[in-house]
């Protein structure tokens, strides 16, 4: 099966992932090269950015950053996921507030450890 993200709605700062900022009234197909031979596990949205979980605990990130909310260590918006490089472990689950994300990350092994960025 090959996967496709369709996505639609306000896209003022890129947050569909589709390479512009124009808003779409129909589902769009958008830019997932990023993804390319990875399956999502989980997508969640703010108030303007998206974020991608891979079954791999990669995170893919796009649209508004003007609060750094997409962890790229800069702050300028982007339009195309991107991954974010700087993190260290592997994350289990994400969620997104107005201009924040939260990861989720630990092994569920002997004991419990679980880390909130």
């Amino acid at each position: 099966m090959e996967f496709c993200l369709h996505a639609w709605g306000a896209n003022s700062y890129g947050q569909l992932g589709q390479g512009h900022v124009e808003d779409q009234s129909v589902p769009q197909t958008s830019t997932v090269a990023a993804l390319q031979n990875r399956t999502v596990r989980a997508v969640s949205g703010g108030g303007g950015h998206s974020v991608m979980l891979t079954e791999n605990g990669e995170v893919f990130v796009c649209g508004q950053n003007h609060r750094g909310q997409l962890g790229l260590g800069h702050t300028a918006d982007v339009l195309t996921l991107h991954l974010c490089p700087s993190l260290s472990q592997r994350v289990t689950d994400v969620a997104c507030g107005w201009d924040f994300t939260l990861l989720l990350t630990g092994e569920m092994a002997d004991g419990v450890r679980i880390t909130l960025y």
